[in-house]
């Protein structure tokens, strides 16, 4: 067992895997954990924001021209 980045350990699964979650017999409980990567500035920046995003993995071009879409409709994003 490695130790809990977050100071959980029995709670933590990055520390006991899944089977700390199924061998509890508190009531489940559902976390939520958002993660910003910041935003492109221009819609010339988003391929290369994706690469970051998705730690080199290329993406499918019709991927990239429709979150390029997505983006012009909200205006960009105030996380640069």
């Amino acid at each position: 067992m490695s130790p809990c980045p977050l100071g959980l350990a029995s709670q933590c699964y990055c520390a006991n895997r899944v089977s700390a979650f199924a061998a509890s017999e508190r009531p489940a409980k559902t976390t939520v954990l958002l993660l910003a990567h910041g935003s492109p500035e221009n819609p010339d920046q988003i391929p290369e924001f994706l690469s970051y995003v998705t730690g080199g993995r290329p993406l499918p071009s019709r991927l990239v021209e429709e979150i390029r879409h997505r983006y012009s409709l909200i205006g960009f994003s105030p996380l640069p």
